[in-house]
């Protein structure tokens, strides 16, 4: 066996056990990771609330859902703004279905009263709804509704954020690993085109020694073509 193949087949085994204690390193990370912590100050956190007033639409249901969007970018600035903040952010679902209170009249957002204010339901909670008439365009409506974030509310988001971080540090380990994996395939299929062109450029005394580095090429090539292919699907 010549030198180079000894050598390119230590470096081989080399790879694969530093590749096998990278994965289980990764691994350790993320099982770590996985745990569920819930960070609860030992001080409960005052009730956070405001009033969010959507842009005029020209339908009902159109109004509600551009004021839940507005209502969840408040929400996710107030989850950053914790210490620590928060990585998590709700649905819009999530906004309405648990995050959105009773609006009393006397908390309306609406600064121009020159509309039709009447009261409205918002998956039975209360919120206020302007009308007004446009030339040229028709009614339009926005919605003024109420979210509100309580220590009960945030130590329950607080366990969904340490739940998103181990669920993304996982992912990032599965990542990495996939990389190892695709460096580890070349490595070997490198390996092993340089293996049979040895053993063949021996077999046939030099006298195919360009179309065997032309086929150990391809090889190569192929198998890194193949690896791309995947790549490109795993994502």
């Amino acid at each position: 066996m010549r030198p180079t193949l000894k050598t390119s087949l230590m470096a081989l085994c080399v790879f694969a056990a530093g590749f096998h204690a990278g994965a289980n390193a990764a691994n350790t990370r993320s099982t770590q990771g996985g745990k569920n912590v819930v960070v609860v100050n030992e001080k409960p956190e005052a009730a956070w609330s405001m009033s969010v007033v959507g842009e005029w639409m020209g339908t009902h249901e159109d109004a509600v859902q551009v004021a839940l969007e507005e209502a969840r970018a408040k929400i996710i600035a107030h989850l950053r703004s914790q210490k620590p903040p928060l990585a998590w952010a709700p649905s819009v679902d999530y906004v309405r279905q648990r995050l959105v209170k009773d609006l009393p009249k006397e908390e309306s957002g609406f600064k121009d009263e020159k509309g039709q204010t009447r009261e409205v339901l918002i998956g039975g909670t209360k919120a206020l709804e302007q009308e007004r008439k446009v030339p040229d365009v028709g009614t339009q409506q926005r919605v003024c509704l109420k979210v509100a974030v309580n220590s009960k509310d945030l130590q329950e988001m607080r366990r969904l954020d340490s739940e998103y971080r181990a669920e993304q540090r996982r992912v990032l380990a599965q990542e990495r690993q996939l990389v190892l994996v695709k460096i580890l395939l070349g490595v070997v299929a490198v390996l092993a085109a340089a293996a049979l062109y040895f053993r063949f450029d021996e077999a046939t005394k030099g006298y195919y020694t360009n179309w065997l580095r032309l086929a150990a090429v391809s090889f190569v090539g192929v198998v890194g073509a193949m690896l791309w292919f995947v790549s490109l699907n795993v994502k």
